[in-house]
């Protein structure tokens, strides 16, 4: 297939910008520390709506009788998306972006389980092997203390978005939704998404004039038209323009190059945001912890997606 090669190629492409939202999300945590559950908020109306509005402009042939399975597996994403990403936002004003990124993969092993629940057969080996693996690693990556049981709020809250974000892969794999298209999807789920954000905005800025009216310095609307031209609709269209052209486990492993890419991201690109946005924002350190613990995240998404041998 001709087209194999050129898939793989922006598939990884939309995978690394994908990655490039951790470190730019901790900066504007840190160019705007004092409400970061309002931030989460207004950072995801802004990325979603523009996005969805941009795509909407360009493809207007995209909302042209829109069917009611489309609008039911809409409204699925944004049940489980929406709040994943409010979550793992919030997450990350405690969290470093790297570690954010490794532990949100905790999907890629509850996929499995949750298949081996609703199938009701048992775990094969392999299952077995990756799930041990990513339990330490993330272990390690969260800094848990096996005498206090202690985990930090901010990896509390991301590995509770990686499990919001399993329903939203599972709300993909409907078989029933299989007809549905997948940029009319996409607009719809993201100004769902935007809308369930803004509701909680609003509630939470008395006047969001004059909160908004805050983000409009050069860093402000420099990391956002990255985040949302970039990470956002980039990515997104990417995936879903190329994601057809490879099988499901080439496209497992190369979504695994997501948390590598932010990790990577993290060691040089906090000093350049913190010149942009004259925050203290210092480069993150490869330490014991996170090199074994992504590793051992990693190691585990590549034996899970990882073609099994026929006899």
């Amino acid at each position: 297939m001709k087209d194999h090669p050129r898939a793989i190629f922006w598939l990884i492409a939309a995978t690394a910008v994908w990655g490039l939202s951790f470190p730019l999300v901790k900066a504007l945590h840190l160019l705007h520390p004092e409400d970061t559950w309002v931030l989460s908020c207004w950072l995801l109306v802004i990325r979603c709506f523009f996005g969805a509005l941009i795509l909407a402009v360009f493809i207007p042939s995209a909302l042209r009788n829109i069917t009611r399975k489309e609008w039911q597996q809409s409204l699925g994403l944004v049940a489980f998306g929406g709040p994943g990403l409010l979550l793992q936002g919030q997450g990350l004003a405690t969290t470093d972006a790297s570690v954010s990124a490794f532990l949100t993969q905790f999907y890629c092993v509850l996929l499995p389980i949750w298949a081996c629940v609703t199938l009701r057969t048992r775990p094969s080996r392999r299952v077995v092997i990756c799930t041990s693996l990513v339990l330490i690693g993330m272990g390690l990556l969260a800094g848990i203390d096996l005498r206090t049981l202690h985990i930090g709020t901010g990896e509390l809250l991301t590995l509770l978005a990686a499990t919001c974000f399993t329903g939203q892969i599972l709300v993909l794999e409907v078989p029933k939704f299989s007809v549905n298209r997948s940029l009319t999807i996409t607009i719809l789920s993201l100004v769902g998404t935007s809308l369930l954000a803004a509701f909680f905005a609003l509630r939470a800025t008395p006047r969001p004039v004059d909160y908004l009216a805050g983000w409009m310095t050069v860093p402000d609307l420099v990391i956002m038209g990255t985040i949302t031209l970039g990470c956002t609709l980039f990515s997104y269209l990417m995936m879903n323009r190329w994601q057809k052209f490879v099988t499901a486990t080439e496209a497992g492993l190369i979504y695994c190059l997501e948390p590598v890419c932010a990790s990577t991201f993290a060691l040089f690109m906090p000093v350049w945001l913190s010149r942009l946005c004259g925050v203290d924002y210092a480069n993150e350190t490869l330490t014991m912890n996170l090199l074994v613990g992504s590793l051992l995240v990693t190691l585990a998404n590549v034996l899970l997606h990882w073609p099994k041998r026929t006899p």
